[in-house]
């Protein structure tokens, strides 16, 4: 075995077990002339996964020519609608119409396959949604779940579950469609998707909600917040109701330095959505994200993390002892000196705690035979 073929092979292993920053050296250690379009692929792959966005670019578009040069048009197709979305996250969209163009030129005259699917995911449910078009989007969104199904692609079906729900709630359906959000990410949890969504490998939650029997001195607090958010927001002060909501969840110190910001304005437009949520959630009887059965499906590993100071502290204790309970793999930690609003007052401290916790996560799948 040759060097470049051995650097080849440690690259197809690396990439396989999710560590990127090897599969991208040793496929860089390879010439490109030796690489198969999957091998450009994977390659690309990684750089998306280490933030280097310019080379996954590059070998996102040589993957996809690689594809179509050796007549495997679905997907080249697919190659192309990535680089399409990748190009509209950074803005440009000429670029990303021209990728999403080529990928559906691709798939003219092929017989039908998942990669059908995951365009009209983009065409029809997302740009439905983008266009102010729920109920187009909630058709859509449905015979891509269909598709997804006929084909036993389970990531299409994920997608189609989350551009469903995000229709409903679009419709002023909340709690429906948050019950398939849900839903879609039950399944990204558990391990049954593949490709980009495949490589979720652990979650993290702040101040996990879902107890069955919430504290009453809890609730108390929080429904007497919302009463008055509610009539502040009746008068058409949606600034003063996002203020009123703070007593609810937040200590002191944190109201304090909320003042600082202007997290109550930019927040003031969401006010009538959550009293909507909120009206709804209480009246809803069905399945939950956080019933047994729901986390038992859940494979990866989940950190809960929470605010020693944080004002609801009881109530997310009880959540936190419910969810355990049945997770395959919960970790807890408690953030000493902050609250609730720990994310946007002292994101120091939860970004390290992530940090940590995803790279132990990502060294133990790392670990994982492939």
């Amino acid at each position: 075995m040759d060097e470049h073929e051995d650097s080849l092979t440690r690259a197809r292993q690396a990439h396989a077990a999710r560590d990127w920053r090897t599969a991208a050296a040793c496929f860089a250690a390879v010439p490109t002339d030796r690489l198969t379009a999957d091998d450009l692929a994977a390659h690309a792959d990684a750089a998306w996964w280490l933030g280097r966005i310019e080379d996954n670019l590059r070998l996102g578009a040589a993957a996809c020519d690689a594809f179509q040069a050796d007549s495997r048009p679905a997907e080249a197709a697919l190659a192309a609608l990535r680089l399409g979305l990748f190009h509209l996250a950074r803005g440009d969209e000429p670029q990303s119409r021209g990728w999403i163009g080529r990928a559906g030129r691709l798939a003219e005259g092929i017989p039908e396959c998942p990669v059908h699917g995951y365009l009209q995911w983009f065409t029809e449910v997302e740009l439905g949604l983008l266009t102010g078009q729920p109920a187009a989007a909630v058709d859509a969104a449905r015979r891509v779940q269909d598709l997804g199904r006929r084909f036993d692609e389970p990531d299409l079906v994920a997608v189609g579950l989350h551009g469903e729900g995000r229709a409903l709630i679009k419709s002023g359906h909340v709690v429906d469609g948050l019950a398939l959000v849900d839903e879609a990410m039950v399944t990204v949890l558990d391990g049954r998707l593949t490709a980009h969504s495949g490589s979720v490998a652990a979650v993290a939650i702040y101040e996990q909600f879902g107890a069955p029997v919430p504290p009453e001195d809890d609730v108390a607090r929080f429904a007497a917040a919302i009463e008055q958010v509610g009539m502040a927001a009746a008068d058409g002060r949606l600034v003063d109701a996002a203020r009123a909501f703070a007593p609810g969840i937040c200590t002191d110190i944190e109201i304090a330095g909320l003042e600082e910001t202007d997290f109550y304005r930019r927040w003031a437009g969401g006010v009538p959505a959550m009293l909507q949520f909120m009206q709804r959630l209480m009246a809803y009887r069905g399945p939950r994200s956080t019933d047994p059965e729901a986390l038992r499906q859940i494979t990866a590993p989940v950190l809960l993390l929470r605010g020693q100071e944080t004002l609801l502290g009881t109530w997310i204790a009880v959540s936190e002892q419910h969810v355990t309970q049945h997770l395959a793999d919960p970790h807890v930690r408690e953030l000493p000196g902050v609250g609730h609003f720990a994310p946007l007052l002292a994101p120091e401290s939860v970004a390290e705690e992530l940090i940590s916790f995803f790279e132990k996560a990502r060294e133990e799948s790392a670990r994982q035979p492939a």
